[in-house]
């Protein structure tokens, strides 16, 4: 006997379909619909034959099973103790390099997002970013740690996918794998809200640049599993400002600038100024009605909580010594207050477009609703920039080109 809702019915050695029920018969289509179908169909058969000769089938294979527990991924990312273990997604490479695609499956898995109804009629696939409020990854993962080397080329986007802030190939360079923007050398960095157009892939199989590719990031990765002093100074990092700046007042204070934001003047280094100074102007575009009454920027000194030493080495150090870091109302915002604030959500928002980390995001003992520090690279993030002030600050303090100061 066939099933309730089954269209066949068992017979001898056959099936024989039973007519549809009336619930179950196709609706003539209007114009609009049959229009509407068609160009669903024809993206989806460019899609097909996009990955047809390409590795991203094994890629996209993992990917999707792998999504089907993103929620678990996403809570181990957020267990993660350092920026090494989150970049390599919690594997570990083996010998024969059998499982180099699994790290890109589960960090695709955790913050990337198929787009449905891609904008575009080319058929590339396209991801939307979301980090689901890992600070850590937010600024610490980009394309290129997402994304398989086959994937050669790549697009970044503003979330409604209409704003390119980059093109960029696939390579390493400056000590990191990723992406690089084709026109400025960029690295192309991703935030929650951006999307991921995959402009062109290859054939790890055929493709003699994309095997040579392969065999520099195995390379690449191996030597830093070895030595752990190779990985990348990321922004997030004192190490990378101690290098940029020095480690002490007298080498810092003269590359210090004051700032204009909220009502208050703070002073901050001249690498993250012209980002203040764009945060402030974008404030004040959307209408945010806060001020700030109370609160500094610069301060060289040691990071609260550390423990007292006879030596204060770099990473005992507040960001604020770097001037990278503001504290904005600690009246109304102290730390550890198990969530009270005044710092209203779309400053938040808008301040982490322009590359400013909340310390209202961190966890519990390290909850700081008062503190935004500057998590980007100055010199590789320069596409947030959009007002003339900003950019005008940007130019002057080294970081556009045709820039006065070197």
């Amino acid at each position: 006997m066939a099933e309730p809702d089954s269209p066949f019915e068992k017979g001898k050695g056959r099936e024989r379909q039973l007519p549809p029920k009336k619930s179950e018969e196709k609706k003539r289509e209007t114009p609009q619909e049959r229009e509407a179908r068609e160009a669903r169909e024809e993206i989806s058969r460019t899609q097909e034959q996009h990955l047809g000769a390409t590795a991203e089938k094994g890629f996209l294979l993992g990917f999707q099973a792998r999504q089907k527990e993103q929620a678990k991924i996403r809570e181990e990312m957020a267990n993660m103790k350092g920026i090494r273990a989150l970049r390599n997604g919690g594997v570990t490479l083996e010998e024969d390099g059998e499982n180099y695609l699994e790290k890109f499956q589960r960090l695709a898995a955790a913050f990337l997002t198929p787009v449905q109804e891609t904008n575009n009629r080319d058929g590339h696939l396209e991801f939307l970013v979301d980090f689901g409020g890992n600070e850590e990854a937010e600024w610490n993962i980009g394309v290129g740690h997402c994304l398989p080397p086959s994937v050669k080329t790549v697009r970044v986007f503003d979330s409604s996918g209409s704003e390119l802030f980059h093109e960029a190939n696939r390579g390493i360079k400056n000590g990191r794998v990723g992406y690089f923007d084709n026109a400025t050398g960029e690295y192309a960095s991703i935030h929650t809200g951006y999307r991921i157009e995959l402009l062109e892939t290859g054939d790890e199989a055929s493709d003699e640049g994309i095997k040579k590719q392969i065999a520099e990031e195995r390379d690449f990765f191996e030597r830093h599993e070895k030595d752990p002093t190779l990985t990348e100074k990321t922004p997030s990092t004192r190490a990378y400002w101690a290098d940029l700046l020095g480690d002490n007042p007298e080498a810092i204070k003269p590359k210090l600038t004051r700032v204009e934001f909220l009502g208050r003047s703070f002073r901050v280094n001249r690498y993250v100024a012209p980002y203040l100074v764009e945060a402030n102007t974008r404030l004040t575009d959307a209408g945010v009605q806060y001020r700030a009454e109370s609160g500094g920027g610069y301060n060289f000194r040691r990071t609260w909580g550390r423990p007292a030493q006879a030596e204060t080495t770099t990473e005992d150090l507040s960001l604020h010594s770097w001037g990278v870091a503001i504290d904005i109302n600690p009246g109304q915002n102290p730390p550890h207050s198990g969530g009270s604030t005044n710092v209203p959500p779309e400053m938040v928002s808008i301040m982490r477009e322009c590359g400013w980390a909340w310390g209202g995001n961190w966890k519990e003992e390290q909850y700081d609703p008062m503190h935004f520090q500057f998590m980007a690279n100055p010199f590789e993030y320069t596409h947030a920039l959009r007002s003339e002030p900003a950019k005008l600050a940007a130019q002057n303090f080294g970081l556009l080109q045709g820039s006065a100061v070197a």
